[in-house]
């Protein structure tokens, strides 16, 4: 089988630096020896060295980057009829798709959503709904809507579940999400495949708090923004009151302006390796929008870490409230429960152990694995029984 999976531009990242990309580099990671794989790609070349990092680690698998040119960009703004940024990359992939036999084309993330309309139909194509985006805006779009409001959340919603109903098959990283879009309309086959964590188990029998409290995620995802300032906002201080030996740890990149405006809490930036920041911490997760799976709740139970969740950070996981971790949507109740697992050295470890149990029971990679494989062969219309059967075959 050869699977063609085209990124949007910035969403292939190496070194990881967020969740979706997390998920995306731990499947293909665990498929490049079952499949043939090839990925179409764009990069600065500031990450050119990165990019022969990738190829080094991935030598079975056919990389290819498409140089993502900020001056070539600019002159296809200035002057009329030279093809813009995405155009360009449009015609670049397209060109390697038409000169090679993929079995599947297949696209990620909601940028690259309407590359569909530029794919030859004859193709099989799968979209990964790695966040139902008209579902994070009405989130976003709280309380009273203005008139403008109101059409662009329908028109958005539209526009969505039109372009994936061009797909051959669409897949959503959750139940909730799948039965979300066969409900609103999405009449194409819809697979429930979670993406996969690291495999590496860092998880440590021994925990003692060590009197972190750790958000990870990168400043670039609107949710992660929005999350961050409530728990800032709303949260914190509170916390701090109560807690004065707390530390508040921040983990990826954010810009200029909020590591300035919250000094009270450390941002450590993009670390390759966040295992060793996360040992011994208590993970929130303050997430108030957004749709998928947040991979950093894997990441961290994966670590060892106690999770304080608000119901829309744990939504699509199969972790119960009190057993596996705290989910808590009310400020002042946030407060009170955080507040109070800091200083219960039992409940952290009852949390964190049931919450590992939970993980490896649902989400153990060969299953996961399979669970993919299963939606390659589905549209392809092969028995599961050619599952076994080597790449080459």
């Amino acid at each position: 089988m050869k699977l063609c999976i085209i990124f949007p531009p910035g969403y292939f990242q190496y070194p990881i630096r967020s969740g979706g990309s997390t998920g995306s580099y731990y499947i293909i990671d665990a498929l490049r020896d079952k499949i043939d794989i090839t990925i179409i790609f764009t990069y600065k070349k500031k990450d050119a060295h990165h990019v022969e990092e990738i190829k080094r680690i991935w030598d079975d698998v056919e990389l290819i980057g498409f140089l993502d040119d900020k001056w070539m960009r600019f002159i296809g703004s200035m002057f009329r009829g030279m093809p813009s940024f995405n155009e360009s990359y449009m015609c670049f992939f397209n060109k390697i798709i038409q000169e090679n036999r993929f079995d599947i084309v297949q696209t990620e993330f909601y940028p690259s959503l309407h590359y569909i309309y530029s794919l030859n139909p004859a193709v099989k194509t799968v979209f990964i709904h790695h966040e139902i985006r008209y579902i994070r805006n009405e989130r976003g779009h709280k309380g009273n809507r203005s008139l403008i409001d109101e059409y662009n959340l329908k028109k958005g919603k539209q526009e969505e579940l039109t372009a994936l109903n061009q797909y051959s098959s669409v897949v959503a990283l959750s139940e909730i999400d799948r039965n979300i879009l066969a409900n609103d309309g999405v009449r194409v086959p819809i697979y429930n495949s979670p993406s996969l964590v690291s495999s590496q188990n860092t998880f440590k029998e021994e925990y003692r708090f060590s009197n972190k409290i750790v958000f990870l995620a990168t400043g670039a995802h609107q949710p992660n923004r929005e999350g961050l300032i409530w728990f800032m906002d709303k949260i914190w201080d509170k916390v701090f009151e109560r807690c004065p030996l707390v530390e508040f740890h921040v983990i990826g990149k954010w810009n200029r302006k909020i590591v300035r405006k919250y000094k009270t809490a450390r941002f450590l930036g993009f670390i390759k390796d966040f295992s060793t920041a996360l040992e011994g911490a208590i993970m929130v997760v303050p997430i108030l929008t957004g749709s998928g799976i947040r991979i950093k709740i894997l990441d961290g139970i994966n670590c060892g870490c106690p999770i304080v969740s608000t119901s829309v950070g744990i939504e699509g996981l199969e972790f119960q409230n009190d057993v596996d971790c705290i989910i808590e949507d009310d400020e002042m109740l946030f407060v009170e429960r955080l507040c109070s697992l800091i200083k219960n050295e039992e409940k952290q470890k009852q949390l964190r152990i049931n919450a590992k149990r939970t993980l490896d029971r649902q989400y153990s990679s060969e299953d996961l694995i399979n669970k993919r494989l299963k939606v390659y062969y589905d549209i392809l219309e092969l028995n599961v029984a050619a599952m076994s059967s080597s790449p080459e075959e």
